[in-house]
């Protein structure tokens, strides 16, 4: 499909060296695929499989980039097997799927910080949830969320981040996330209605959050991590990502330790985007403190913000 090409000429391309369609090609001896969560290798196999193979790894994933190697003509090229998050295949082109996030329109408000000695967690009242307000929100340490019908804007005297340099998953968070399988922006939607449960207790996302957030998916700032499982969507997380930032915002389950393990597979795509990441997770829990969150003062979370913010963005590899 031409969406996961730059225009529908490299589309096709890719797909036809991909499928075996018009010219069947195959890699001479064997190809690999490779992922943060782990790399596969398949040697040859006929057009059908292949043809399978790959339109399950484009439904799933978020990312394909493709490098030239040797290429014979006998036979079809062989599938491509790997976790879905970041796929490295063998192919003549360079494509991605995502492209750089758009920059929106800025804000008609003036979003200034609070002062570090500012007593409250509240700062702000009011003002809209158009992204250019939302990002700049972001940049300068603040959040929005809704109370009695208004977005407040907040930045805690005390923020609770997880340190994703030096993290170590615990052995329980481990196995509470196996048999999952990680996926980055396939259910984007799905994950923020989850979200946004009204059943759910203290729930506060409505339906101006979810457009909001929408609108920042669409211009490639909100993403959402999803587990997957034999049944389908079984739970995930949303949140923003500005360089070297990603402000989490909520997340659910619908099968036990499923969000746990849409948590470990975020940190393990930030760690794998390179050092200086920052996780901000709002404010501390005993949930979160047992995940591994630390509370940080409103000054130190803005020294660690400005660092983040020079990094690159995470989700434009």
């Amino acid at each position: 499909p031409a969406s996961i090409a730059r225009n529908a000429s490299e589309a096709l391309k890719w797909m036809s060296a991909i499928t075996g369609i018009g010219e069947k090609r195959t890699i001479f001896a064997s190809a690999s695929a490779s992922s943060i969560f782990g790399t596969a290798q398949r040697t040859n196999s006929q057009p059908a499989e292949a043809s399978a193979a790959i339109c399950a790894v484009v439904a799933s994933t978020s990312w394909v980039f493709v490098s030239v190697i040797d290429w014979t003509t006998i036979g079809a090229p062989p599938p491509i097997a790997t976790p879905p998050t970041r796929i490295c295949a063998r192919l003549p082109i360079t494509v991605q799927c995502k492209d750089m996030p758009t920059e929106p329109p800025p804000s008609t408000y003036a979003i200034v910080p609070p002062a570090d000695d500012h007593p409250h967690d509240a700062w702000g009242h009011g003002g809209d949830l158009e992204p250019g307000t939302v990002l700049a929100a972001y940049r300068v340490g603040l959040f929005p969320m809704h109370v009695d019908g208004a977005p407040i804007w907040w930045s805690p005297v005390r923020r609770a981040v997880i340190e994703i340099d030096h993290y170590v998953a615990s052995r329980s968070l481990r196995r509470a996330a196996r048999g999952f399988e990680i996926r980055v922006d396939t259910a984007f939607g799905d994950v923020i209605r989850g979200c946004a449960d009204p059943g759910r207790p203290h729930g506060w996302i409505d339906d101006s959050f979810v457009g909001a957030y929408t609108r920042l998916h669409e211009a490639g700032w909100a993403h959402s991590i999803e587990a997957w499982d034999d049944e389908g969507l079984a739970g995930g997380l949303y949140g923003v990502g500005i360089g070297g930032l990603f402000a989490a915002e909520s997340k659910f389950y619908l099968r036990s330790g499923a969000s746990k393990a849409a948590l470990l597979g975020l940190i393990e795509l930030l760690r794998a985007a390179g050092p200086g990441r920052l996780l901000d997770v709002q404010w501390q829990t005993p949930h979160l403190a047992s995940l591994g969150a630390i509370e940080v003062s409103r000054a130190s979370y803005r020294v660690r913000l400005a660092a983040a913010l020079s990094r690159p963005d995470a989700f434009d590899v």
